[in-house]
């Protein structure tokens, strides 16, 4: 699935570093961990992201070499800054007792 949102960079190149930290969970965690908290009766905000914190450049080429496509160059000259770069953490809903499915990225 993946490859389908990001496929279309393979091969050219992107702003900045790619060192922003990125955020994923796969759709089963979503469903799962909700129905978890649903049927546990607990109350506040979860965090729902998997085990895995990968860089933007770490996830591309994870992405493109499992799909056999050209990596992705980086220009570190132009300032890209991701207004969304942080590393967010599931440590809450695991100490509740939720058990991922998927803990790490699927590529």
């Amino acid at each position: 699935e993946l490859v389908k949102i990001f496929g279309r960079f393979a091969g050219t190149t992107r702003e900045g570093s790619g060192q922003e930290v990125t955020n994923w969970i796969h759709l089963d965690d979503i469903v799962g961990a909700i129905e978890f908290v649903r049927s546990q009766q607990l109350q506040g905000i979860y965090n729902l992201v998997d085990h895995q914190i990968l860089t933007y450049q770490e996830l591309l080429k994870n992405v493109f070499k499992q799909h056999n496509l050209p990596s992705v160059s980086w220009d570190s000259s132009v300032t890209k800054a991701r207004p969304y770069n942080a590393r967010v953490s599931n440590k809450k809903i695991i100490d509740a007792g939720y058990q991922f499915i998927h803990p790490e990225k699927i590529f």
